[in-house]
């Protein structure tokens, strides 16, 4: 039987998430979202609190995924493109004609 947690992760913190890993970097990141770096920062506070566990080695020159980070990083990109299909398949329902 599937539980679900009392905090789910948000979609958008799964999304910046995978830009800092796209990136390596939190700066690069706040760059190609239109963000500041302390926004990106936060959003992955708040995803690690949520998961419980810590994503992210961080340090002046670097970014490192964890363990924790490796299996997010799978799941992210699976739960993303699922939401993007789903949205697509929603689209396309309501463009079809009904009768």
């Amino acid at each position: 039987m599937n539980t679900i947690h009392e905090e789910t992760p948000l979609p958008e913190d799964l999304r910046v998430f995978l830009t800092v890993i796209r990136k390596a970097s939190f700066g690069g990141a706040a760059a190609e979202l239109q963000q500041s770096p302390a926004y990106v920062s936060k959003r992955i506070k708040i995803l690690e609190e949520t998961l419980g566990t810590k994503l992210i080695h961080r340090s002046t020159r670097r970014i490192a995924l964890t363990e924790s980070g490796l299996r997010a990083e799978q799941w992210a990109t699976r739960i993303l493109n699922d939401i993007d299909d789903f949205m697509s398949d929603l689209s396309q329902v309501r463009k079809a004609p009904s009768g």
